[in-house]
């Protein structure tokens, strides 16, 4: 299926060009805590009715706004920003622990070993002992 195009004044015609425009995925809304706390004041504000007009006017959803209201009842502010990076004292702590760890695990691995070979030894002991019985 071959598609013709008309040329007028030397464009193609809207409906028969394909585009070729590259349009950039939107990003993730932020929201201020000043816009946060002007929409919540006028939702609050807004009689029976005129809420879902709001909503639709402003591109929000209702579990957002509940969400935020919600964060304004237990005073906890929306999280921004990075996360905060560990102390130092916090990272040498668990770099030591991370160290004993590991040293106790190789004391465990070499006891494991240890008890297996006794084991070995107790039957072998257990098997000459019914052998000079028989005798």
């Amino acid at each position: 299926m071959k598609q013709e195009s008309k040329q007028v004044n030397g464009h193609m015609d809207a409906l028969t060009a394909r585009s070729t425009e590259v349009v950039a995925k939107p990003g993730r809304r932020r929201f201020t805590a000043a816009y946060i706390d002007t929409v919540l004041k006028e939702l609050d504000a807004a009689r029976h009715g005129e809420i879902g007009k709001i909503l639709r006017r402003e591109g929000l959803y209702a579990k957002q706004v509940a969400q935020w209201r919600k964060q304004r009842v237990t005073g906890i502010a929306p999280k921004r920003g990075p996360k905060p990076s560990a102390s130092s004292d916090v990272r040498k702590e668990l770099a030591r622990l991370t160290r004993e760890n590991e040293r106790l695990e190789r004391k465990l691995k070499q006891a494991e070993i240890i008890i297996d070979v006794q084991k070995k030894v107790a039957a072998l002991m257990a098997t000459m002992d019914q052998n000079d019985e028989q005798r």
